[in-house]
């Protein structure tokens, strides 16, 4: 019997229409000393006995009161027994040989960590069609200066920046155990909290160009949920602690600019609900000349408004307008 060499961790939340192809995404890999835990976070829905149908030797499913994503991630963690970690939501997917190739590409790398693209889909779309999302692709590459590689990822060095999937990683379990657990406290950007500090703690990271993440584009988020106070306040909470674990790191123009960026995003998202995280998010940006950056909020007329009028005013309006539909 082999050693396990990925502890794959999968948080479950009432997620029955979608686990039992998220598994198999999982069994399907072309790396086959894996285990799978998976944490089901007090499911209301049959997701728990689905799950259940395939525990075996190297499958585990954990039932836990509902404690959030992060909370069932580290219960994970704490269960997990091999080499790297893969972190997966119960809705998306892997390509078969994701793991395998990241574990090859990491192999005389220590300390460092792996990425892949990420293709986005629905329901129904045939996989096998689709790619990258080329501006989300740009954004990635082989690195051996992870500060650099978040500057470049959070917008310091281009107009507006990207996001990596939590699924398109894979890393060292001694390098997240350097890093520290999933900040519970949070309900929203997590994962890019997370890895920030994951990265941070690196040497590097090593990119594949041809495996991948799935990641499932379900129905938006309604005006509440996208506004919640604890959301926005998690999210401010989340860029906060991206800024004191870079600034340790780089702290030059191209850095502060990426977190005046981002706070300046938090801003605007507060505006006009939550006036008191608006003002946080405000006094906390890098103290740098960014006169001229306008964070996005639409399409090319509404940008160009901004332009005009200001984005706070254009941010507003917006606000009250879509409160009305």
């Amino acid at each position: 019997m082999h050693p396990i060499k990925v502890s794959v961790i999968i948080p479950l939340y009432n997620a029955e229409k979608f686990i039992e192809e998220t598994i198999q995404s999982v069994i399907n890999q072309t790396c086959k000393n894996i285990e799978i835990i998976i944490i089901d976070d007090g499911s209301t829905d049959s997701s728990y006995s689905v799950a259940q149908n395939y525990v075996g030797d190297f499958i585990t499913v954990v039932k836990q009161e509902n404690a959030g994503a992060s909370a069932a991630r580290n219960r994970g963690l704490r269960l997990a027994k091999g080499e790297y970690i893969q972190f997966l939501d119960a809705d998306d997917l892997l390509s078969a040989t994701k793991i395998e190739e990241q574990i090859k590409s990491l192999h005389q790398l220590s300390n460092y960590v792996a990425v892949c693209n990420t293709i986005h889909f629905t329901e129904k779309i045939d996989l096998a069609q689709l790619t990258p999302n080329r501006y989300e692709k740009s954004f990635l590459m082989n690195s051996n200066n992870p500060a650099d590689f978040l500057v470049k990822l959070w917008g310091g060095y281009s107009k507006y920046g990207s996001m990596v999937s939590i699924h398109a990683w894979l890393t060292p379990k001694k390098i997240i155990e350097a890093s520290g657990p999933w900040n519970e406290a949070l309900s929203y950007d997590d994962d890019g909290e997370f890895f920030a500090r994951v990265l941070l703690r690196s040497d590097g990271i090593a990119y594949n160009d041809n495996v991948f993440s799935y990641y499932r584009k379900q129905s938006s988020s309604t005006l509440s949920d996208l506004d919640s106070n604890e959301r926005l306040t998690s999210m401010l909470d989340s860029v906060l602690s991206k800024q004191n674990q870079l600034l340790k790191k780089k702290s030059d123009y191209n850095a502060q600019l990426a977190l005046y960026k981002m706070l300046t995003g938090v801003a605007l998202k507060c505006l006009p609900k939550n006036i008191k995280l608006y003002r946080t998010a405000i006094k906390a940006r890098p103290k740098i000349d960014a006169k001229n950056y306008q964070p996005s909020v639409g399409g090319p007329i509404t940008q160009r408004l901004a332009e005009i009028f200001g984005w706070k005013a254009i941010r507003i309006l917006q606000y009250y307008l879509r409160l009305k539909k």
